[in-house]
């Protein structure tokens, strides 16, 4: 029933197959955190799992879509939605710097209008919840390391660690600005090339969600980085599973 979703503050981590999607509900506001895409079969996700979900659900507009970074499997889902669902604002850390091709990714980017902020902004959601810019890493020369990290936050106490796809520069040159965190979203979907122990320590998570697809060509998540999480008795969510 839409009613359930309209009156519960909720964080949702969408199965989206191998990408990322997280969508909160504060009240009547909607946000998401990256939208998930399949770079091979365009639509599959935004189109037939996204704009589904939220209509279903009683939710027909998203008040902020934050792109952690340009990734297919970020970012592709937020093009993929028809008008029926309305996106307000679109924030990212920089604007899109690659090469249009056939899918027209970077026209579709272009019309979502996004907004870049700097390293350090801060968005005020409402009910005392915010979202808070970690700065430190919008320069690096990697796509992945470049992504958004942000802390959802309810007054003092943090939630959710977002980290788009950071590897392990990224992670050692903000790890001193990172607070300890309830929830880590895991960098790159559980990759070997992220959850260093220089970021575990610094985040000390009790829970810890993977967001991936089921049997991936990566072999995501990597063994070694689950045996990091086990030894830290972190509570593992993954979505594949």
């Amino acid at each position: 029933n839409p009613m359930n979703f309209k009156n519960q503050d909720r964080i949702e981590f969408l199965d989206v197959g191998q990408g990322d999607a997280a969508l909160i509900s504060i009240g009547n506001k909607n946000i998401m955190i990256d939208s998930g895409g399949n770079p091979r079969n365009h639509g599959a996700v935004g189109k037939n799992i996204i704009e589904p979900y939220l209509i279903k659900t009683g939710r027909r507009k998203i008040d902020y879509a934050f792109i952690s970074h340009y990734d297919y499997d970020h970012a592709g889902g937020f093009t993929e939605l028809s008008d029926d669902i309305k996106i307000k604002h679109v924030i990212v850390n920089h604007q899109y710097e690659g090469d249009d091709d056939l899918s027209n990714f970077k026209s579709k980017l272009e019309k979502l209008n996004p907004i870049a902020v700097k390293g350090d902004a801060s968005f005020n959601l409402g009910k005392d919840y915010s979202i808070n810019f970690i700065e430190g890493n919008e320069d690096l020369i990697s796509e992945n390391d470049r992504s958004i990290v942000a802390v959802f936050r309810k007054r003092n106490k943090n939630l959710v660690l977002f980290t788009g796809d950071i590897e392990e520069e990224a992670e050692s040159k903000i790890s001193t600005k990172i607070p300890k965190t309830y929830i880590l979203k895991a960098p790159h979907h559980g990759s070997k090339t992220s959850s260093s122990d220089e970021l575990l320590n610094a985040v000390s998570p009790k829970n810890v969600v993977i967001s991936l697809g089921r049997k991936n060509k990566f072999g995501h998540p990597h063994q070694e980085v689950i045996d990091r999480y086990k030894k830290r008795e972190i509570n593992i969510y993954r979505t594949d599973l």
